[in-house]
């Protein structure tokens, strides 16, 4: 049965571009206020695009785990390992913006 005469059906297109839109908004909000490790991709948008915070540079007081910074170009800035928040052992590794290994 239908119940929608057919000059009042729903266009495909219509529906494609409302999810397409909901897709792209979903996409900004997770780049303006995920976690900046999900990827370098959102650590760069939020350090350079949109800077709202200063201590993206540094893992929080309680971060356990890799913290990586990265060059606006996409090359590997800094790496080290964390426990609450203090590098293990002291070993942070640093690159320059050409990929060679610095520290």
């Amino acid at each position: 049965m239908d119940f929608l005469p057919h000059s009042q059906s729903p266009r495909p297109w219509i529906l494609l571009m409302l999810v397409l839109l909901l897709v792209a908004f979903g996409l900004l909000l997770a780049l303006q206020f995920g976690n900046p490790q999900w990827t370098k991709w959102v650590y760069i948008c939020q350090v350079y695009y949109w800077p709202r915070r200063d201590d993206l540079f540094t893992p929080p007081a309680d971060h356990t785990g890799v913290w990586r910074t990265w060059y606006r170009n996409g090359q590997l800035f800094t790496q080290g390992d964390y426990e609450n928040g203090r590098p293990v052992n002291g070993v942070k590794s640093v690159w320059d913006e050409e990929g060679r290994i610095m520290v």
